[in-house]
């Protein structure tokens, strides 16, 4: 996979917990951690924006279907 190499700026204390991280082995390495978070945050991001656009072209969801999403995830 090719990647590009980029500079960004973080706060101390997100650094010192992602390099804890890395090092207690939950990420591959700084760079991974730092690429699977901004990734989330965007797909995250394009979902949001997918339900604005159906609540704004359907109307939000109901109580029913609020209870109809409950069951079926068993939330």
């Amino acid at each position: 996979m090719a990647v590009q190499k980029v500079t960004v700026a973080l706060e101390p204390g997100v650094v010192r917990r992602a390099k804890a991280a890395v090092k207690g082995g939950r990420a591959k390495s700084l760079s991974a951690l730092v690429n699977a978070a901004l990734d989330e945050q965007l797909r995250r991001d394009e979902l949001d924006e997918l339900f604005d656009r159906w609540d704004a072209e359907r109307g939000p969801p109901t109580p029913e279907d609020e209870a109809w999403a409950a069951r079926v995830l068993d939330l």
